[in-house]
């Protein structure tokens, strides 16, 4: 009998032992998934239209092909209090038509725009962010002959803010940065020609114009109905040298609109509203209309 009993509390005791030390050294199941801090988003788009008229036409008209494309995209680090966004929109088109021994483009735009802020509260933080504005291709002008004006960096506009963000969702975005350093840069000097001294606001030779001003940039990214959604942009920049002469003042809209009839297919109007007078002394407007593919990713 008292082997018997022996015999089950040293099983007992084996047990206990082993069992806790399992219990130990095993590491817990994790109870929650780990928290994800990077989220991306991609959209590209794909349009083209062609036109053929015969020689009897009478409506008049020219043979033409013409196809664009468009790249958005975004990247949103999120951790806590603090968080860092990139974003990126390319667009390029070209259009042929049949009496022109030249290639135009119908749209061109290289922007990129890195941001990174803290929370204040719930819907206002610090932030600091760097943006890069130019095109791809060199630009021409056809008034009464093919004169180059543009390429890549010449012009191009580097813009470093600090100051306070208004966030709301995913919808409104508002950056005030109340110190601003902007860079206007011509890399190639063959966009003054032979009579210009000063194009965009640089002179020739220096390359590089510094201004330091205040920049207000505003987003603003819905969806109007289930299938036509709406993105905007505003960026404006006026040197504290020149604070007190509105007229001097930088503005740029940017709009688009996407209008999802399946899947795949999409139209899209894009709407690009231009006032600068180191540019031009009117007002610059260009307008896409395009049918296409569209993928997100």
């Amino acid at each position: 009998m008292e082997k018997k009993v022996g015999i089950i509390l040293l099983i007992s005791f084996e047990v206990m032992v082993f069992g806790g030390f399992a219990q130990s050294t095993s590491k817990p199941l994790p109870t929650t998934l780990p928290e994800k801090y990077w989220t991306w988003t991609n959209e590209y788009s794909l349009s083209g239209n062609q036109s053929y008229f015969s020689k009897n036409w009478k409506s008049g008209g020219v043979n033409n092909l013409a196809g664009s494309t468009v790249l958005i995209s975004k990247a949103l680090y999120k951790k806590k209090t603090m968080s860092a966004a990139f974003s990126g929109d390319f667009r390029f088109g070209l259009q042929k038509n049949v009496v022109d021994s030249f290639v135009r483009k119908t749209q061109d735009l290289i922007y990129l725009d890195g941001n990174y802020s803290h929370e204040i509260n719930q819907r206002w933080m610090g932030f600091g962010s760097l943006n890069l504005v130019s095109q791809f291709s060199p630009g021409f002008e056809y008034a009464n002959n093919r004169k180059f004006i543009s390429s890549f960096l010449a012009p191009g506009y580097f813009t470093e803010a600090i100051g306070f963000q208004y966030k709301k969702a995913q919808i409104f975005n508002a950056r005030m940065g109340l110190l601003a350093m902007k860079q206007s840069i011509v890399i190639n000097e063959q966009v003054y020609g032979l009579v210009d001294t000063v194009r965009y606001g640089v002179i020739k030779g220096e390359r590089i114009r510094n201004e330091v001003g205040m920049q207000l940039q505003v987003s603003v990214e819905k969806d109007i109905v289930k299938q036509l959604s709406f993105k905007g942009r505003y960026q404006g920049f006026v040197s504290y040298q020149e604070i007190s002469q509105p007229k001097v003042f930088d503005h740029r809209v940017d709009i688009l609109l996407t209008y999802k009839i399946n899947r795949w297919l999409r139209f899209t109007g894009s709407i690009i509203v231009v006032r600068d007078v180191d540019q031009d002394p009117y007002i610059q407007f260009s307008q896409v209309l395009g049918l296409g593919l569209n993928y997100k990713f």
